[in-house]
């Protein structure tokens, strides 16, 4: 692959997730593609952090609605018996 191309597809990369002006400000102050490649990465890394902070919010929310319905039913339990 010649080197404008990979250039050009990682511009194209950077576009896609970052919006047409910060890929053109970025490729206009960033002036070796390892430079831009190393910034792919990070924003990938930021994504897949996010992405995990947000499952794992989900499961915590999740694991605490099932202790909360546990606990009314074992208490509508107990007054129910205590009747």
């Amino acid at each position: 692959m010649a080197p404008e191309e990979s250039t050009v597809r990682l511009y194209n990369r950077l576009e896609d997730d970052l919006g047409k002006d910060v890929a053109s400000v970025l490729v206009e102050n960033f002036a070796t593609k390892k430079d831009l490649e190393q910034l792919a990465t990070k924003h990938e890394l930021t994504a897949g952090l996010s992405d995990l902070e947000l499952r794992i919010h989900r499961t915590m929310l999740s694991g605490t609605l099932v202790l909360v319905t546990t606990n009314v039913a074992l208490w509508g339990s107990a007054v129910a018996l205590l009747r």
